[in-house]
């Protein structure tokens, strides 16, 4: 039996008593990552992969909408608990949302477990980008300011990876305006076409844009690779500001699925990330190349309290209330009639 482990997020370079076993495979292929060399050590220990060729994942992805619709659903469940925690005026935390999400989804036969442990932050945790609540750390959520909720699950039908930022109270003009920048550069990734052959370094500033006009911007990179019942973060590709790294120079192919995660965060105050995962698609082809786009496989109401409708473009607003209107299409049939009076007012179209 051959295991083979995705290794993108190590370096090789240090170690020292390694020796590769030859190709493995130098053909394309589907489903899997054609790696070149399986690195072991001299005990013949497999110790990783030290070089990779690029991959696709197949342009049919089984399972993939169901995977994505039951992650909405259990979301839906959470946030449905927590505003209902929080009109009843009760004391929950982070930690509390967190174990409670986990538990929605662990009801659900195929949930494997947590694809990462969940970030709940609020309020200025949520600035934090990698931030993790402990029942001893934290904070306590009151009905009033931000919340950024980034969580994932594993199932037998694949990896799910999502971020929403939702406002537990009134909030100011800076925090929509902040918010709506964040919006803008998520439907500008996902409405992208570009021809065969681009990189993740070359659509990266498509999502940064918004907040560049406005002086602004954001310390991580905009997308990674998931994989299908697999690591939540796989490479070959990556949507990343980084020009010299591989996953900034592999070229976006149909298969590959990637997160779109913008985000900006104002440290001590707030945190602002909008995360959807798209699968790259086939769009057109002309006389000169193939053009590739995405599509949005993640289906989870965006938060439109938060919105500031001014600075959004009408093409910006047709993609928002036609990403909603799909959103409720697909997840309406398998609510109660209270569950979809909640959907349907978050999905309303702006």
């Amino acid at each position: 039996m051959l295991t083979i482990q995705d290794t993108t997020e190590l370096d090789f370079s240090t170690h020292r008593h390694t020796r590769g076993l030859g190709p493995i495979s130098d053909a394309s292929a589907t489903g899997l990552k054609v790696h070149l060399t399986l690195c072991s050590s001299d005990a013949g220990v497999p110790l990783g992969i030290l070089q990779e060729t690029v991959w696709a994942r197949e342009k049919t992805r089984r399972g993939a909408g169901y995977r994505d619709r039951q992650t909405a659903i259990e979301e839906k469940e959470s946030y449905r608990w927590l505003e209902h925690q929080l009109q009843q005026g009760a004391e929950l935390t982070e930690y509390d949302l967190g174990v409670r999400l986990d538990e929605y989804r662990a009801a659900e036969g195929d949930y494997q477990g947590a694809s990462f442990p969940a970030i709940v932050g609020y309020a200025g945790n949520g600035a934090i980008v990698h931030y993790r609540a402990t029942a001893h750390n934290a904070a306590v959520v009151r009905p009033e300011g931000v919340l950024l909720l980034d969580s994932g699950g594993q199932y037998l039908q694949g990896t799910t990876d999502i971020t929403r930022t939702v406002a537990l109270g009134p909030v100011g003009a800076e925090v929509k305006k902040h918010y709506t920048l964040v919006l803008k550069g998520n439907i500008a990734l996902s409405r992208a076409v570009f021809p065969e052959g681009t990189t993740g370094v070359q659509l990266d500033t498509l999502a940064r844009a918004p907040l560049w006009q406005a002086g602004l911007n954001y310390g991580h990179g905009t997308g990674h690779g998931v994989g299908h019942f697999l690591n939540v973060h796989e490479g070959p590709q990556g949507i990343t500001p980084n020009p010299r790294g591989v996953r900034g120079q592999t070229p976006i192919m149909p298969g590959m699925l990637t997160s779109n995660e913008p985000g900006y965060y104002r440290e001590g105050a707030y945190g602002i990330r909008i995360e959807n995962l798209e699968l790259c698609v086939e769009k057109m082809e002309s006389e000169e190349t193939k053009y590739y786009g995405f599509e949005p496989q993640t289906l989870f109401p965006i938060s439109t309290e938060l919105i500031d409708q001014s600075l959004l473009s009408p093409e910006e607003q047709a993609w928002l209330n036609e990403y909603h209107a799909r959103v409720f299409e697909e997840l309406s049939p398998q609510l109660n009639a209270d569950e979809r009076a909640w959907l349907k007012e978050r999905c309303r179209a702006i």
